[in-house]
């Protein structure tokens, strides 16, 4: 195995436990600071040796063109009047710059036997933290009981600091881990689907269904009764228990925000807003620390949606670029689909999809990360086709 196999391994199956390393500032910042160090240092590596060309990706050429192209208008634009650099685009666009360096990493250095290795080392650490699921379910935890300390005891949350999160980090983790084998995996499967079900994540529960269905549809399809049952149980459950579907004020916050994007009642004609261009990365976390305390906006520093916030941070260009990526993506895969590691790749992109349209998982690094494995794999299966 090459320095930079190892490096990989090190930054993807080392990502969730990042904050057991950096332990003095809170989980996601510590966990985005391990990713990004990783990301630097197999991206240098990349550049000693890969081992092809760089995978062509015109949608995702583009959109990073447009982000930098906006990024920089905005910063010229501001820049007069405020007599100081707008520093606070920065780190958004940094963020959003990690997604094409990733690309370019991973593309240009993953060959299939990689992916073999990184699925073997991502379902140990289902298996890990699966384990340390079922140690804050029996009031076990050690490191993470400081974040609720309202409650007796432990809260199901896993390395990740979040419930919710805990339970798509899990579903994410699904299509890797069914398609192991040996008996004892399936087996961890069953424990993962129980723990999405504890940790009342209810798009965790659903992505969990959808792995299953996935996995099913395109392995097992003798097997395709066995989701559908678990939907009809858990449908009855709900029923009786209609809490577990709270929104969670999500309903009122989308309408906020479509208002915030579109409602032009009290705008001037000459002070349009720009839904068009955007109004530039980072604004929903900027409009956040303006608005009054009242206000829902002010505790909603995501929109919890992701192609919503896209299209109000970056505009129906944005947008429609981030349209034209998806289905550059599914087009790329459906040429490779016989390929059994495709269907897992396609598998984890299609879970964290869906769950950015309910949560914010497309800003956390756990979660991103396996959406970014599940994109670059199958444009990498597809290089290798076509080599």
């Amino acid at each position: 195995m090459s320095l930079r196999q190892i490096g990989w391994l090190l930054f993807l199956a080392g990502l969730p436990f990042a904050h057991f390393v950096y332990h003095r500032v809170d989980i996601w910042h510590a966990q985005t600071a391990w990713a990004q160090a990783g990301l630097a240092g197999v991206f240098c590596l990349g550049l000693l040796k890969t081992e092809r060309p760089i995978v062509r990706n015109l949608p995702l050429a583009c959109f990073t063109l447009w982000v930098c192209w906006q990024t920089l208008a905005i910063w010229q634009h501001e820049l007069p009047g405020a007599k100081q650099y707008p520093s606070s685009l920065l780190m958004p666009w940094l963020h959003t710059m990690c997604l094409s360096f990733f690309y370019l990493a991973a593309t240009t250095q993953w060959t299939h036997t990689f992916l073999e290795e990184l699925f073997k080392w991502l379902s140990r650490v289902a298996a890990l933290i699966t384990g340390y699921g079922v140690l804050q379910v029996c009031n076990l935890d050690q490191f993470y009981r400081f974040i609720d300390g309202s409650k007796q005891v432990d809260t199901l949350m896993g390395t990740i600091g979040n419930p919710s999160h805990f339970g798509i980090s899990l579903a994410l983790l699904l299509p890797i881990v069914l398609m192991r084998s040996r008996w004892y995996w399936k087996l961890l499967a069953i424990g993962m689907l129980l723990l999405i079900g504890l940790s009342q994540s209810a798009v965790g529960v659903v992505c969990g269904i959808m792995a299953l269905t996935w996995w099913c549809g395109w392995h097992r399809r003798k097997l395709l009764w066995l989701p559908i049952v678990i939907l009809l149980m858990g449908s009855l459950w709900v029923a009786k228990h209609p809490t577990y579907l709270n929104p969670e004020g999500r309903l009122e916050a989308l309408q906020l925000n479509w208002q915030d994007y579109a409602d032009t009642a009290g705008v001037e004609r000459h002070h349009a807003k720009p839904t068009i261009t955007g109004f530039g990365l980072g604004y929903i976390m900027a409009r956040s620390q303006i608005v009054p305390a009242t206000s829902m906006l002010h505790s909603w520093k995501h929109i919890h949606n992701a192609p919503l916030q896209v299209l109000m941070e970056l505009g129906v260009i944005g947008f429609g670029l981030l349209l034209w990526s998806l289905c550059a993506y599914w087009k790329r895969f459906w040429q490779v689909r016989q390929h059994p590691l495709a269907t897992i790749c396609a598998g984890i992109f299609l879970l964290f999809s869906f769950s950015s349209l309910f949560h914010f998982t497309d800003h956390l690094w756990v979660t991103a990360a396996m959406g970014l494995i599940g994109y670059c794999g199958v444009y990498v299966l597809g290089a290798e086709q076509v080599g």
